[in-house]
């Protein structure tokens, strides 16, 4: 089991340790990583094309220019991307599960939902792409949700899901122990009697 008892984040409760965390899988980064071995090879074409040109006409100029431009926006989009894989992660803690999504400029968004809310949690696993590489998606459901809580994408599921039953049934147990203490107690008169 892993010792996650140096990982903390902003909001964590009094006593709340995390249980498990993670990042989308890796298989969400694949058309980005395409997208990059294409561009890279347009870019190293024209380049070869332009330094392969003679006497370099003054449209050749244009192009390098044109070409610089574009290229640097198309990296400020790839690793704005890139970034935000990383941010967008689920956490479970021994209260509650979040799921955090946030981009580098525009998004900042948690959906929290405290483990003994959870009415049912599913797994969905469907493809061979998604069995080969081993994610899917998961649906916790609340009753004080409107909308059930959607992890998409969920890098080995089947773990993920049982780390939150694992959670849900230590805190529930958790909370049973503490109402046998103090139910052991009687108040009379602000005093605490033991019985």
């Amino acid at each position: 089991m892993e010792d996650n008892s140096n990982k903390h984040f902003k909001g964590q409760q009094r006593d709340e340790e995390v249980v498990y965390y993670s990042c989308k899988h890796w298989i969400t980064l694949a058309p980005l990583m395409i997208e990059f071995v294409l561009a890279v090879a347009i870019l190293a074409a024209l380049v070869s094309f332009l330094i392969g040109v003679e006497n370099r006409p003054e449209w050749a100029r244009w192009v390098f220019v044109a070409m610089t431009g574009v290229t640097a926006l198309w990296l400020h989009s790839f690793f704005t991307r890139t970034l935000n894989y990383f941010l967008d992660i689920v956490i479970i803690t021994n209260f509650r599960v979040l799921k955090v999504e946030k981009s580098l400029y525009l998004k900042d968004d948690q959906n929290i939902v405290d483990l003994h809310e959870i009415q049912d949690i599913k797994k969905i696993q469907h493809g061979i792409i998604s069995n080969l590489f081993d994610y899917g998606k998961l649906v916790i459901v609340t009753p004080t949700m409107i909308e059930p809580m959607i992890l998409e994408n969920m890098p080995d599921p089947e773990r993920f899901f049982r780390k939150v039953n694992n959670s849900k049934r230590d805190y529930i147990y958790q909370r049973q122990q503490r109402k046998l203490k103090t139910s052991n107690y009687e108040y009379a008169d602000g005093q605490v009697v033991n019985q």
